[in-house]
């Protein structure tokens, strides 16, 4: 196994490759490595996607890219967040899962090429979808990812499903409801549900409910649902450590992720 610096490197890499591509194939539809200096007919016109929760989900994808090689583990990954629908897409070409599916689109310069040309267009649209391979919902929906992701794990014993959720989403009546999966699941029996908040503070005209409110509130609040939160930060550091552990007392999980904990008084 891997040393703990060596673990942290790889996830920096991870990270650092997969924030500079999502904002690339926002804008770059020639010379995405760029090669040579930058001319207007590398450009696409106009810019489509968003930047919005991609650092925040590459985090997340970093951190869980050394936990299934460290650990020999896997999971699903069910995608709320409608704007960042770059981040499985370019997550599933890194990994070959793409390749597989799109056997004319090969990892290689020239397919990362034809990938950021089909990005936004009737191939692949800016939010997540059933097209990328591992994706099995739309993102976007607002209000099912945890729903889906409790439904694929109890359809099937045994599975682990991390559900990313922005804080905008969260505000649906549908997910506020599905918070009561944690008095269904047992993870002895049905698997495991691991929810991650994305709260960057906005839903698409206003603040979200979840950035108003006190820490100690959120965190009353996930008590009462049978959850037990833990704080991690995306911050501008110069060192990249990955999250540690996600911890359910309550429903008796404990999965390490990584070596170190995140500190930082931002949330989620």
């Amino acid at each position: 196994m891997r040393t703990d610096e060596n673990e942290t490197q790889a996830a920096a890499t991870i990270f650092h490759t997969l924030n500079y591509l999502s904002a690339a194939i926002l804008y770059l539809k020639d010379n995405i490595l760029l090669d040579r200096p930058l001319t207007a007919s590398d450009l696409k016109q106009p810019p489509l996607g968003h930047w919005g929760t991609a650092p925040a989900q590459n985090l997340v994808w970093a951190g869980l890219d050394q936990l299934f090689k460290n650990y020999d583990t896997s999971a699903l990954v069910v995608t709320g967040p409608g704007h960042g629908g770059q981040v499985p897409l370019l997550n599933s070409f890194l990994e070959g899962s793409y390749t597989k599916a799109y056997p004319e689109v090969p990892q290689t310069k020239a397919g990362l090429l034809t990938l950021f040309r089909r990005f936004a267009t009737l191939h692949h649209a800016t939010h997540p979808g059933p097209d990328v391979p591992g994706v099995i919902q739309t993102g976007g929906e607002l209000g099912y990812t945890l729903a889906h992701a409790a439904g694929a794990v109890l359809d099937s014993p045994g599975t682990r499903a991390v559900a990313l959720i922005g804080d905008g989403e969260a505000e649906t009546g549908p997910l506020a409801a599905s918070w009561q999966v944690s008095r269904v699941l047992n993870p002895q029996h049905d698997g495991a549900v691991f929810p991650i908040v994305l709260r960057n503070g906005f839903a698409m005209a206003s603040r979200t409910v979840f950035s108003e409110m006190a820490p100690e509130a959120v965190e009353a609040f996930f008590d009462s649902q049978g959850w037990a939160p833990l704080w991690v930060s995306l911050t501008p550091a110069r060192t990249f450590t990955t999250p540690c552990i996600w911890h359910s007392p309550k429903l008796g999980i404990r999965w390490r992720l990584g070596r170190e904990a995140l500190t930082s008084p931002c949330r989620y």
